[in-house]
């Protein structure tokens, strides 16, 4: 069986594969084979992307199954045509498919006997559903610290020692000083430890980008 986990970027340029960096897009590789693992390997990025942007839609349960199945066929039978939309870009794509998809999903069950399984503050967010600018910049937003959460988990099976401890610290707010005393590091390798693990940080989001948001450079 193929292995399609998400690979991380080496940490360091030299560590990097002849092509690596130009190798292309994970949604281009992902077209015409349901099968493949490139598909795969999308989903593993996507399904719990919608899934999260559904859920702050407010939608739970089988509605939000129901739902994001939906989406990925949507995904999955646009992408064949997505390379011809010109001046696109694929997040901008990718959240008028999630937003079409929620606002007909509850447009069709308004019409039907069965009531809706939002929850409150989700009831509040489908009336946002006709706003199309800040549903997507919604959308954009929840994507950017999407990246951010994929790319520190996977830099996570990189670092040994103190070194992601000290950037997590770090993200908490907490001073190189207060850093330096919680885990008896000195502060110059407290500046190092932590430049090292951003700058691999950078570097992930970076290759995330490039596999998941063609035409968005």
């Amino acid at each position: 069986m193929t292995d399609s986990s998400p690979k991380p970027v080496p940490e360091h340029e030299d560590d990097v594969p002849d092509g690596f960096l130009t190798r292309p897009s994970l949604i281009l590789r992902a077209r015409g084979d349901e099968e493949s693992p490139a598909w795969e390997e999308l989903l593993s990025y996507y399904e719990p992307f919608v899934s999260m942007v559904l859920q702050r839609m407010g939608f739970r349960g089988e509605d939000l199954e129901d739902l994001r199945q939906q989406v990925f066929v949507k995904l999955w039978n646009g992408l064949e045509k997505y390379e011809k939309r010109d001046a696109v870009r694929f997040r901008s794509w990718l959240s008028s498919l999630i937003r079409n998809s929620a606002t007909d999903w509850i447009r069709r069950h308004a019409k039907t006997e069965k009531s809706l399984s939002l929850d409150e503050p989700g009831a509040m967010e489908q009336l946002k559903l006709g706003n199309v600018p800040e549903v997507e910049d919604q959308i954009e937003e929840e994507w950017r610290n999407y990246l951010v959460k994929v790319a520190m988990e996977r830099i996570k099976e990189v670092f040994t020692g103190n070194a992601f401890e000290v950037f997590a610290l770090t993200l908490e707010g907490k001073s190189v000083e207060e850093i330096s005393s919680e885990l008896g590091l000195r502060t110059d390798s407290i500046y190092v430890l932590r430049n090292r693990v951003k700058g691999r940080l950078q570097r992930e989001i970076q290759q995330l980008r490039h596999d998941l948001e063609v035409g968005d450079e």
